[in-house]
């Protein structure tokens, strides 16, 4: 998983654009439905925008949460984001400060009182590593024990302890119920609220060469599972970015993407019904980029207005390229639109 992390990420729309440009890339539609994406903006949506309308994507690059850290101290959070601290990757042993509302079995589940009132929670909470390995996470306690380059960092009033985080909780306010005997929520890696309706991400452990990520829709009660998007990708050198994309009331799309050497640029777009969690229309598509000529799709908000568009090109070479055709959202499809000359 950091591995993936860790890749240099272009904008979604130069990635696309360099994928789908060989020619003959394999395109697959639902049959009977045409459909698209979008080119977001360079800035990411604030925590709970997806589904306003003309809200930008939000997408899961920045959001980390499943994982064991170590514990050396709590604290009284007044508010003050000066206080707070970030994991920093450059230096994984070093401390970071969060509040512990922030992830689901740190904050929610453990204080009943803050549940569906807002977040954060009146506590954060030092911590030191990050790990999705637990017999990492207890290798590292022992040495924070007995190294003094930690001592400066410990209260000896707090018993250190490895700590389970659990989701992170990306909404602000939540007015649904993160129902903790839900097994998609309490073993997700994040979960954002969305039009009454909770999305919960996560990412399954490597199996026969493949880790599978998964984005579930969750109805309001935290009880029932009404969709779920998965995508596979090889487990050594490739992550799946997950991406909301609001499409119009009620309706949202899901888009899904890794990179891999020996696969190229693979990705999944699937626009849901929220409500019943209703397939609407899914693309998939996939391949290297190495010719200068052909055709490709791309996923390009044209017009502005924050939905995504399905935009057909064709190029003479990587210079001289022509909008062919396009498709546009309107309620619950995608239906061909007059392209300019």
């Amino acid at each position: 998983m950091n591995k993936g992390r860790m890749m240099s990420r272009q904008p979604f729309g130069l990635r696309f654009t360099k994928w789908l440009c060989a020619g003959g890339l394999a395109i697959v539609f639902a049959a009977g439905v045409a459909q698209a994406g979008e080119k977001p903006e360079d800035g990411k949506a604030k925590p709970g925008e997806a589904g306003k309308p003309g809200a930008k994507r939000l997408c899961d690059s920045d959001w980390e949460g499943g994982f064991w850290t170590v514990g050396v101290d709590r604290v009284k959070y007044d508010g003050n984001s000066a206080n707070l601290k970030d994991y920093d990757p450059q230096h994984p042993e070093g401390l970071w400060i969060v509040p512990e509302g922030r992830y689901l079995k740190l904050g929610y589940y453990s204080n009943p009182e803050r549940r569906n009132q807002g977040l954060p929670a009146d506590q954060m909470l030092k911590m030191l590593g990050r790990f999705h390995d637990q017999k990492k996470a207890d290798v590292f306690l022992r040495k924070v024990y007995s190294s003094s380059d930690f001592s400066r960092f410990l209260n000896p009033r707090f018993p250190q302890s490895v700590v389970f985080t659990g989701a992170l909780l990306v909404s602000d306010k939540y007015t649904c119920t993160l129902n903790k005997e839900n097994d998609t929520l309490s073993k997700a890696n994040w979960i954002v609220e969305v039009e009454g309706r909770l999305f919960a991400g996560a990412e399954s452990s490597c199996k026969q060469g493949k880790k599978k990520k998964t984005v579930s829709i969750v109805d309001c009660e935290g009880k029932k599972v009404l969709a779920t998007d998965s995508w596979s990708a090889p487990c050594e050198g490739a992550w799946v970015e997950s991406c909301l994309f609001p499409m119009s009331p009620g309706v949202v799309g899901i888009w899904q993407d890794y990179s891999a050497s020996e696969e190229g640029r693979q990705t999944s777009f699937r626009v849901y019904e929220i409500g019943r969690g209703r397939q609407l229309a899914t693309f998939t598509g996939g391949g290297d980029w190495e010719a200068d000529r052909g055709s490709f799709t791309t996923f390009e908000d044209k017009d502005g207005d924050g939905v995504p568009e399905i935009v057909n090109t064709e190029c003479e070479n990587a210079e001289k390229c022509k909008v062919v055709g396009m498709r546009k959202w309107k309620k619950d499809r995608f239906v061909d639109v007059k392209v300019k000359p």
